[in-house]
């Protein structure tokens, strides 16, 4: 009898004729609320302790087996109920021999018949459940970690906005433009493309929102704010990111200005770069013996000391004839060209 009335016609119909907004807002409805009543501290115990409860726990969990199905294919979800592909599979992709499950796995995954004319909703509600099967099985095996990266790059850009709004109007841009302000985005980036292939149609969509939000806030700080010390990494980092977006008229926008606040203070930029370097080096240099061991990326330093302005900045000059002794050494033993550039620098004494 329990049975009978949870797979009744009525509840049947709900589900073969779901592209009717009213039936699809009364099948969530109804499965949510089973599955939170299924998955309740009380009704869990009393299956368990109860001598009715026990005769009926296989009939009620047939039914949220079923349920658990429906919710992942209405994309329905909720953390303790443990929803996942295997729902699906269960009831789509095995061979069944209950009645029930005979017919619901017909109405999922097979298309209307000719022969009956079904209405135009029935044949739309049979597309979208074969669609929706066929995603969940083709993601069946990427979708879970694909969703935990997600996750995890979601509550990135919420931290990031959140310490934005602590920061207040007065400083504004401080914690945005701090010295790797773009770092995250690379790794953000790079993964959207495999994320859009691992995961079901249409949950990445969410999350482009406020990234797209949040890239156009960074642009906006970096225009706003002007004289800035800034790396190129960062900068390309910050282009790279809003040229994902060419297709959005206000991230083309943003992507333009901030070519010409790039050449515009190119200059700043190099120094940035090259400071960076120099820290880098010499934090490593004091923590060796032998400085001459200490290898230095060529193809990485010649382009940021042919770029330095003439002449070199005082600041920048007294950190790199500290660093001269210990670079040049490595330079004779690696890149001749180098030493050329380095002691040919206008504006330092490089007579050692």
């Amino acid at each position: 009898m329990v049975t009978d009335a949870l797979t009744s016609d009525i509840f049947v119909d709900l589900v073969h004729e779901v592209a009717d907004p009213k039936k699809r807002l009364s099948l969530e409805r109804l499965t949510t609320s089973y599955l939170s009543s299924w998955h309740n501290p009380k009704s869990e115990a009393w299956f368990q302790t109860h001598s009715v409860g026990k005769f009926l726990e296989p009939c009620f969990r047939k039914f949220a087996n079923f349920c658990k199905c429906i919710a992942v294919l209405l994309r329905v979800d909720h953390p303790n109920w443990q929803l996942s592909a295997i729902q699906v599979v269960a009831i789509t992709g095995e061979k069944q021999t209950d009645s029930f499950f005979k017919a619901i796995k017909s109405l999922l995954t097979a298309p209307a018949s000719d022969g009956t004319s079904p209405s135009q909703i029935k044949v739309a509600s049979r597309e979208f459940w074969m669609m929706e099967v066929q995603d969940v099985l083709k993601t069946a095996a990427t979708h879970g970690p694909a969703l935990t990266v997600l996750q995890k790059f979601e509550a990135d850009i919420s931290s990031f906005q959140a310490q934005d709004g602590e920061d207040g109007e007065e400083n504004e841009g401080a914690i945005k433009l701090s010295p790797g302000f773009a770092a995250h985005l690379p790794g953000i980036m790079e993964e959207l493309p495999k994320l859009r292939a691992a995961l079901r149609k249409g949950f990445l969509t969410p999350f482009l929102k406020p990234l797209r939000a949040h890239i156009l806030d960074l642009g906006q700080a970096v225009l706003k704010a002007g004289e800035i010390s800034m790396s190129s990494a960062d900068l390309n980092a910050l282009m790279h990111a809003l040229k994902y977006f060419q297709g959005d008229a206000e991230c083309t926008v943003a992507h333009t200005k901030l070519i010409e606040w790039a050449t515009k203070h190119n200059t700043k930029i190099v120094l940035a770069d090259f400071g960076k370097w120099m820290k880098s080096y010499m934090e490593t240099a004091a923590a060796q013996t032998y400085v001459e061991v200490i290898p230095v990326d060529m193809a990485h330093v010649k382009p940021l000391v042919a770029k330095l302005p003439v002449p070199v900045p005082d600041g920048v000059g007294k950190q790199l004839l500290t660093l001269m002794p210990m670079l040049l050494r490595r330079a004779f033993l690696e890149d001749w060209s180098l030493v050329c550039l380095l002691v040919t620098l206008p504006g330092l004494d490089c007579r050692f």
